[in-house]
């Protein structure tokens, strides 16, 4: 028995010893093929057994593959499964990207990270729906895109900047803008222009040239980069190269525009005449001035006016000032590839857009290279280089009357702005302005003009090293540099430049935006269940700003725009500015068993924008996550795919206010009898510090259906403390204000973000996308009254900001409607409701609503079937009210009637008794001033739009690998095509920004566009 025993002891011994002489060593590293960098915890399993191993930190590995073994199988959170035959005792992965749900890969500050493992708020918008978008600027494809953040156009300018809003309004008087941050190096955003309508810094960069988006919202995502975070930060990935074959890419579109929203209609020259004719009848002073029939008042109003009319001019000044046909192009080209060593990725594109208005225009060039060059294992070398320039042409704005929206509603019908031949009149024989004093905007706008070239150059040059497992020093300086040159010039013949024999202005500034970052990350791994990540940052900036400019006038002679030939010097002057700031940062990640999740980021920042006594804040944010479906009871719940509970608190900090404005300072700008003046520019305040807030977050992330449906639902509640409030002072001091850190506002919200694959099958898919957010905001604290200790209210214009009330409430007089009984019109007494008067004055002012939306969100849905596509985006808002600035002059029941024209809303004014109608009596001179501030002229701002619409073909792969092609889609896309208000009285644009102020601005386009992209 021993003895069998003992034979078959040697026999197995035999047995494995074979076993192991023929099993083998395979070794390798796993990479990712959007950025070359190394991918831990890949999952390396030999096919058909149950051997297998992870990859550590650096995307090593090695696994002992039995004789049998022919296959490995490498998989991964968020990357396309692998399976590679072993051919050598060596192998190498490349693994691609796969974003399904919350297993993507996702850039966050400072790095990128696997979405299940994060425990803050972070959306992605990918370049699918980034690419040949027809907008000149990269924020405006957020809008709609992403829970939580609202982007509104509020000028229709080509080359605007976009008013960007993430989780409400955070400040009163700081700033209220995200920070933006281009392939992890802050930039500087926003309007640097002066003589634009609107100029937009980030216009520079290509929606083509961009990866991803991400939009950080939380605490635990924004406190990393601490004060600039206070109002959420946008990360912007520009595309890289990537391993393999080098794939070329060029897209073509060609569009037209129009305006999105027509606005109200205008009086023709009959009905303007009709109009003046009643509104004197009605005008009893005057009634012994004329004998009473319409050719005796209309002759007495023609002398009265000094005007008279053909009986034949009818002029459509809309017509006149907008173009017949608005055109846009854009062309793009790229390149991407490369090897182990080396990848790459270049472009180059051009953007042309004409604006709606004549001699508004915007066009762009834009160059990209992105390099990466890995020498060795551990060394690893990256450089960028961003190239624009751009041109715009805009106009005035406002209540300028060289502004043709102004002009649009302003001008009489009955005057023409040609010429017998055709050429646009100059009023030479009128005193050089229609007889309402206007000027002729057609001459102005083939006269005239505002111009700013932009050249803008963003760089970074990064180098990482890996001195140990696990371990990696990284230093990277980025610079982001901005030149300006303007130039206007006013005509001497008419406008504004008559007067002066002809004006011209030039100026030049540049921006110099400088950061350098040092970092070390630090991770591993105990016992599978432990995964630690460490990283710490010392970052610096530096901006500077300088800027010169010099205006003349009398110029030499017509066609002459340049100062040399004005013979009148005025104004010359330079002006300079500079801020910098130094960051030390830590940051823990900790993860336990792949299913909780922890982290923690503390950061000291320094700003040269407070004093030495104020100078350094301290930002942190905890932050935890819980993977639900990793537990044992959720494996039997087969519908639930994916279930994280995530939460997140911290505080962050707001600068945005200016530099120097502690220290009490002095002006020389000015000159008396030639002689310099010293002046006071504000009073010193050494206590000024940083605006705090601290933001609560909460969300749930779910997966059903194997991903078929995905979502988030958010709750989050930001409290701003020690705000940067402009507290008024006594004109004794001879100043108007002072910053203080006074007030207190809480923002709260709930956000849902959902998508669906409602229909799958081989030849037929249909997916959604719809998020939506619920927000409030409240005024918690203010300034108190000295002697009683109450707050004090601040009362600007048509709103008031009071506590506990939203900040942006309006502030009016309460509209109720006209006396059917004699045409006067009422207002609520109390400002709500019940007795009302026609004494304007007697009526109170009471809170009337908010500008800023209550509700808002978007809906994308997405067809596709045997090559053919489409497409459409819906955006809405709803809850807030946008309020007419301009209907005092243009709706102002016969105020303003005889000297410019009015919406032809006058035609359903009171005529006879009993009559019912929303607009009173025209009388001459104005009905008991009917058209001041009232919610008269407020309106329901709610709206759907349809903001794309999008429908294309595949050409069949077949046929394109006959010309050598790999892919080719022709499109026909549209934007903005539809806007449904729930106002009916609403006829302007509903998106205004958070003013609700709706502005004669230029307005928003339309744009209808033909497109190909052709892959190589």
């Amino acid at each position: 028995m021993k003895k069998s025993l003992f034979s078959m002891l040697i026999l197995c011994l035999i047995g494995l010893q074979s076993v192991f002489a023929q099993s083998r060593e395979v070794s390798g590293i796993v990479t990712s093929a959007e950025n070359g960098m190394s991918i831990p915890g890949v999952s390396v399993m030999v096919k058909g057994t149950t051997i297998g191993i992870s990859t550590d930190i650096d995307g090593k590995y090695t696994i002992s593959v039995p004789a049998d073994g022919k296959i490995l199988v490498f998989s991964s959170v968020g990357m396309k499964k692998i399976e590679a035959s072993i051919t050598s005792n060596v192998l190498n992965m490349v693994m691609e990207s796969e974003s399904v749900g919350m297993d993507e890969v996702v850039v966050v500050g400072y790095g990128t990270r696997k979405r299940n493992e994060l425990t803050s708020s972070i959306t992605t918008v990918n370049s699918d729906v980034l690419e040949n978008v027809p907008m000149p600027s990269v924020e405006q494809v957020l809008q709609g895109n992403v829970a939580g953040l609202s982007s509104t156009s509020i000028s229709g300018q080509p080359g605007a900047a976009q008013q960007i809003r993430i989780r409400g309004i955070g400040s009163i008087n700081a700033s209220n803008s995200p920070l933006y941050v281009i392939d992890g190096v802050p930039v500087v955003s926003g309007d640097y222009s002066t003589v634009s309508t609107s100029g937009n810094a980030l216009a520079g960069i290509s929606s083509n040239d961009i990866e991803n988006i991400s939009v950080l919202k939380d605490a635990s995502a924004t406190s990393i980069y601490g004060a600039r975070g206070a109002n959420g930060v946008i990360l912007i990935t520009t595309k890289s190269g990537k391993h393999g074959k080098t794939q070329f890419n060029f897209s073509a579109e060609y569009g037209v525009n129009e305006l999105a929203v027509d606005g109200p209609k205008s009086l023709n020259s009959a009905q303007w005449k009709e109009l003046n004719i009643e509104s004197m009848k009605n005008y009893s002073p005057y009634a012994g001035y004329h004998d009473g029939t319409d050719e005796g008042v209309w002759g007495f109003l023609t002398t009265y006016f000094n005007d008279d009319w053909d009986g034949k001019t009818d002029t459509n000044w809309g017509k006149e000032v907008l173009r017949d046909v608005a055109r846009q192009q854009q062309y793009n080209f790229s390149m991407r590839g490369g090897n182990k060593k080396t990848s790459f990725f270049a472009s180059a594109g051009y953007f042309q857009q004409e604006g709606i208005v004549n001699n508004s225009d915007f066009d762009r060039i834009t160059g990209l290279l992105n390099l990466t060059h890995r020498p060795s294992d551990k060394l690893t070398f990256k450089t960028s280089i961003n190239i624009s320039t751009s041109n715009q042409k805009s106009l005035v704005n406002g209540g300028a009357f060289a502004n043709p929206m102004l002009s649009r509603f302003f001008l009489l019908p009955i005057d023409s702005p040609r010429n017998e031949d055709g050429t646009a009149k100059d009023l030479s024989g009128q005193g050089g302005r229609f007889g309402n004093g206007l000027f002729n905007p057609v001459y102005l706008q083939e006269n005239d003009y505002q111009k700013t070239k932009t050249t803008k150059v963003f760089g970074t040059a990064q180098m990482e090293y890996k001195p140990m497992d696990g371990m990696k020093l990284t230093s990277k300086f980025g610079g982001d540099y901005m030149n300006l040159e303007e130039q206007s010039y006013q005509n001497p013949i008419h406008g504004d430049g008559r007067g002066r024999d002809g004006s011209a202005s030039a100026a030049m500034g540049r921006n110099f935006n400088m950061v350098w970052q040092n970092m070390l990350d630090y991770g591993f791994t105990m016992n599978d269940d432990h995964r630690f990540d460490f990283k710490l940052l010392y970052e610096v900036q530096k901006n500077n700003y300088y800027r010169v400019n010099a205006y003349a006038e009398r110029v030499a002679s017509l066609g002459l725009e340049h100062l040399v030939s004005f013979s009148k010097p005025v104004t010359a002057n330079s002006t300079g500015s500079s801020w910098t700031s130094a960051s030390a940062m830590f940051n823990m990640n900790y993860g336990l068993k792949r299913k909780y999740f922890f982290d923690a980021t503390f950061r000291r920042e320094g700003s040269s924008v407070f004093s030495d006594k104020n100078k350094y804040g301290n930002f942190w944010s905890v932050g935890a996550s819980w993977l639900i479906t990793g537990e044992d009871f959720m494996k039997d719940v087969d519908f639930v795919s994916s279930l994280k509970l995530r939460s997140s608190y911290g505080s962050n900090g707001n600068s945005g206010i200016g530099s120097a404005l502690y220290l009490s300072r002095t002006g020389y700008a000015d000159a008396y009898n030639d002689y310099p003046v010293i002046y006071y520019l504000g009073v010193e305040n050494q206590n000024l510090t940083w605006e705090k807030s601290t933001p609560f977050n909460v969300g749930l992330d779910f997966g059903l259906f194997n991903e078929r449906v995905t979502g988030t639902v958010e709750y989050y509640n930001k409290t701003t403390k020690d705000m940067l409030l402009d507290v008024p002072l006594s004109f004794t001091t001879g100043h108007s204000s002072i910053k203080r850190n006074i007030g207190e506002m809480v923002n709260s919200g709930l956000e849902l973000t959902l998508n669906t694959v409602n229909v799958k099958t081989d030849d037929f898919e249909w997916s959604t996308s719809f998020n939506i957010t619920k927000q409030n905001n409240e005024v918690t604290k203010l300034d108190r009254d000295p002697n009683t200790g109450e707050y004090l209210d601040i009362v600007s214009g048509t709103k008031k900001i009071k506590v506990g009330s939203h900040i942006r409430t309006y502030y009016l007089r309460k509209w109720a409607g006209v006396d059917a009984a004699n045409g006067d019109p009422l207002w609520y007494l109390n400002g709500k409701d019940g007795e009302t008067t026609n004494d304007y004055s007697a009526a109170k002012r009471a809170e009337q609503g908010q500008s800023v939306p209550d509700i808002f969100g978007g809906i994308t849905n997405n067809f596709s079937y045997k090559g053919f596509s489409l497409s459409f985006q819906l955006n809405y808002a709803l809850g807030y009210k946008v309020y007419d600035s301009w209907a005092k002059y243009q709706q102002s029941d016969g105020a303003y009637i005889g000297s410019y024209n009015g919406y032809a809303k006058h035609l359903d004014r009171w005529q006879t008794p009993g009559q019912k109608t929303d607009v009173p009596k025209l009388v001459f001179g104005g009905n008991h001033d009917s058209n001041e501030s009232s919610t008269r002229f407020l309106y329901d701002g709610d709206h759907i739009r349809l903001r794309s619409l999008t429908f294309g073909y595949n050409l069949p792969s077949n046929l394109l690998k006959k010309v050598g092609l790999s892919g080719c889609n022709i499109y026909v896309r549209g934007t903005n095509l539809l806007t449904y208000t729930f106002d009916k009285d609403l006829d302007f644009d509903p998106e205004t920004g958070d003013t609700g102020i709706i502005s004669l601005d230029l307005p928003q386009m339309k744009t209808i566009s033909f497109g190909i992209k052709v892959n190589l």
